[in-house]
């Protein structure tokens, strides 16, 4: 058992610790406390030393001299050779044995009555643990997969975008990445038909020299839907004056409308253009007096 500390320096804030006359040796139980910051973790620390045998990291160049009860020390020269026997439970412990992220920690020895039941049921819970584990790390090179497999298509479609649009200026993945995100949660409002695609690849690859030029301002149309229903109910409700008219022609208005354009290819001519009988100008007149000028100025009002 540790009887007391004799010496202890250049160790946390323990800076030169030499033990007083007046300074009680340590018991089988003690109690040792003081305000945050004051050495209490720090003395647990050249405790866990003689358990380990080996010098704390964060204490180089640290000498101490602690007695047993036999009067025998112990000094950061013999601590490699140190007998005791010492378990510490403090933040350290926590921090080597202990882990609150699902990696390995060091058992804890159970001791008791209690000990053998408590083994029963840390068995299978150690078996689950070691399938949650199996679990995650399948899922975890899923999802790299899966992360690599999404970087590498954003990798290829920003580089056919680039191609497509013939873009002069870098366009790579975080570029599509932002474009994607801009979009928002919805994309059904963002998807193309395939004319809607086919116009918007045109306009894309259009020269500047040939784009449309943007349009400022509309005009809005005035409508003079009433004048022109009023106008055109006046119109078909004449009945042109006709001279003489052919009454086969007025009878088959396909054969009246094809007569009355050829008129214009025969002006002056002997013969007709279709079976090459002669024409002559009885005829002539007889056709301009079935299309008189009256019946000409409906049709184009019409």
């Amino acid at each position: 058992m540790i009887k007391s500390i004799q010496r202890l320096r250049k160790f946390g804030v323990f800076e030169d610790f030499s033990k007083t006359a007046g300074l009680s040796d340590f018991l089988d139980k003690n109690i040792i406390y003081g305000w945050n910051y004051s050495g209490k973790t720090t003395l647990s620390r050249l405790f866990a030393m003689l358990g380990s045998k080996a010098p704390n990291v964060d204490f180089g160049g640290a000498t101490f001299s602690i007695l047993d009860q036999q009067n025998q020390s112990v000094t950061e020269a013999t601590l490699a050779t140190c007998t005791k026997v010492v378990e510490v439970f403090n933040s350290d412990f926590v921090a080597s044995n202990l882990s609150w992220n699902g990696s390995d920690f060091q058992p804890i020895l159970l001791l008791g009555e209690d000990a053998a039941e408590a083994e029963k049921k840390i068995a299978p819970l150690n078996d689950y643990l070691a399938r949650c584990r199996t679990g995650f790390a399948a899922k975890q090179r899923a999802v790299v997969a899966v992360d690599a497999q999404v970087a590498e298509a954003k990798t290829t479609g920003a580089k056919r975008i680039k191609t497509s649009l013939q873009l002069v200026d870098a366009f790579t993945a975080v570029h599509l990445t932002n474009e994607v995100n801009a979009l928002g949660q919805d994309l059904s409002e963002a998807l193309l038909t395939e004319v809607q695609y086919a116009d918007d690849i045109k306009l894309a690859l259009t020269a500047e020299k040939d784009k449309l030029k943007s349009v400022t301002s509309l005009i809005q149309p005035q409508l003079t839907l009433p004048t022109l229903l009023a106008d055109a109910l006046k119109v078909l409700a004449a009945k042109p004056a006709f001279s003489k008219t052919i009454d086969y022609l007025r009878t088959n208005k396909a054969v009246s409308d094809w007569v009355e354009d050829g008129l214009a290819l025969h002006v002056g001519k002997e013969a007709c253009e279709f079976c090459g009988n002669t024409l002559t100008a009885d005829r002539i007149n007889e056709l301009h007096g079935h299309f008189s000028q009256d019946l000409i100025n409906h049709k184009a009002a019409v």
